[in-house]
Parts: C-alpha cells; structure tokens; sequence
C-alpha cells in the first residue's frame, strides 16, 4: 500500500507545532509495501524517479524516508528512466524508458527482490495496465503488418487515392499504423503470456 511523506504546507504546519521530521526529503516521496519489502521512490528535479529496496516487513514500522542504509538496494536514479508498476510477493514490476523521440520504446521489467533484485527485461510493451490479482494486462508488439482487412477502421488508406495523391503519401499514412497484440504478465509464472487477440492502432492518436 502507497504511503507518502507530508507535503510543503504539511510540513511548515508541523515545523510551527514542533513536530518536524529530523529528515526532510528532497521531491516527493512515496512507499510501497509489501510482505517483505519497503520500496521507497523519491521524484528527482528531472521528472524522473529513484528508488531503494529495503527489506521490511510493515510491522517494523520502517519510515517512509528516502535514506539509505546497509543493505538496501538502489534501482533508477541518474539516467534511467523507470516507473513503478507493482510490487508482489518478493517481485517489483517497472516500465524502463529507452530513447528519444520517435525512437522511444518503453519496456516491461521485473526485480526478483528475492535474489538481489536482480532485473529481467521482459521486451517491449506499448501500454501497461492497471495490476490485479493474478498479474498486468500489457499490449505489446506483433509480428502482424497492418492490413485492410486488420484494420478497418482505417480501410480507407489501403484504397487507391481519388484525389492522385503519390504512392508514398499513401505508404506515409500506413506506416503510422501498427498491429498490437494483447498480452498478460502473469504474477505466477513471471512471464508474459500472449493472447489471440490483436489491434491496429494509429500511432497518432
């Protein structure tokens, strides 16, 4: 469960009452628990995100304070660009951003807590949904090329232009097109399971 340390006002109210925290954090820092571990993210000025791995159970009673101490295990920070997605058991589950511009991909990658937080990439995902119970719901790419028949709601561009405009006009608008298929990371297995199902997409929506 998200814990998250007192905002400015919060702050300045407790400092008039005498009740500040011996620690301020820098950026906004927020908790997330689970059965054996406290993972810990600070925003950084960039935008960006740390954190720190504490291995805690919530009956410690660990603050939830961006400090480090022995044993803790430092994931992000100065060039990496991870967001949290989830955090089950002994796995913590997070998107890494890669590149710039159109060359920027997002991938799906896991931290097995239980074994140094060593990380996984599990590849490329175009959308990460929402975590339940048995695992994420993921759109990721296929190996499908956009087709009229694959894409419908698009049929028009597959269709020879009235208006004469050049081939490659034409061939411009398809490659915005792409077939994604529907996926689920499951908590179980810690794979990624694909599905029968698929979407063409126009990547300028």
């Amino acid at each position: 469960m998200p814990r998250h340390m007192p905002g400015l006002t919060a702050l300045i109210l407790l400092a008039a009452t005498g009740a500040l925290p011996a620690l301020a954090d820098k950026g906004d820092v927020t908790c997330h628990s689970a059965a054996n571990h406290l993972v810990v993210q600070r925003e950084m000025e960039n935008g960006r995100s740390e954190y720190l791995v504490k291995k805690a159970r919530p009956a410690d009673g660990i603050p939830c304070k961006f400090v480090s101490q022995p044993g803790d295990i430092p994931i992000g920070g100065k060039g990496k660009r991870y967001v949290f997605i989830a955090l089950k058991d002994d796995l913590l589950v997070m998107r890494e951003g890669k590149g710039q511009g159109r060359a920027y991909k997002e991938y799906l990658n896991v931290f097995d807590l239980g074994n140094g937080a060593k990380e996984t990439s599990l590849g490329e995902a175009y959308s990460v949904g929402d975590p339940g119970e048995q695992g994420i719901e993921l759109a990721i790419p296929s190996n499908l090329k956009p087709t009229k028949d694959r894409c419908p709601k698009y049929a028009s561009w597959f269709e020879p232009d009235p208006l004469g405009h050049s081939k490659k006009a034409v061939a411009d608008e398809v490659k915005d097109l792409r077939i994604e298929r529907k996926a689920v990371f499951s908590f179980a297995s810690r794979k990624v399971v694909e599905t029968p199902e698929t979407e063409c997409r126009y990547m300028g929506e």
